[in-house]
């Protein structure tokens, strides 16, 4: 079945309003609209306009409900600098980084992560130096930041900005 929240997740990574959609599809924006809220079913061929628009195969918009990020635990470097926009495609983003996780921990033996809980701490250089003696690193420069993290159980994606199609 047509899932919505997929179709909200791929307009949104790409940074697309409803009414912008809609005219890469020859869809209405109200069309655009009462599929997101689940109020219209749409036909194959209306999927495959979708999915030509927004880069993703017809078959992603038939999957489960992704997994929403809380904005409140998600870290950006400068939030007064992005817009709305930005924000949510980054979300979305991160909802698909998520997802790709769990696809490759089932079909794959990875190491557990190895972090330690540092929320209390209020200073960077104290939790880096914590962390570092967690991990048994020394002063040492680290060479491989992400081959590190990835040993760790860390899981590393890369987010490609996405300007316009």
């Amino acid at each position: 079945m047509f899932n919505s929240k997929r179709l909200v997740l791929a307009r949104t990574r790409r940074r697309l309003t409803a009414k912008g959609l809609a005219d890469l599809t020859d869809l209405s924006a109200m069309t655009i609209t009462r599929l997101e809220k689940g109020e219209n079913r749409p036909d194959p061929s209306t999927v495959e306009r979708i999915a030509k628009a927004v880069g993703y195969p017809a078959a992603f918009f038939y999957g489960d409900d992704p997994e929403e990020l809380n904005i409140a635990a998600v870290s950006f470097r400068s939030l007064t600098k992005m817009s709305a926009k930005e924000r949510d495609a980054a979300l979305s983003a991160g909802a698909l980084g998520l997802q790709l996780s769990d696809w490759v921990e089932r079909r794959f033996s990875l190491p557990s992560s190895n972090l330690i809980d540092l929320s209390y701490e209020t200073d960077v250089e104290a939790a880096a130096r914590s962390l570092r003696q967690h991990w048994g690193l020394g002063e040492k420069p680290v060479g491989n930041v992400i081959g590190l993290l990835e040993a760790q159980g860390v899981r590393v994606f890369r987010c490609r900005r996405t300007p316009g199609l």
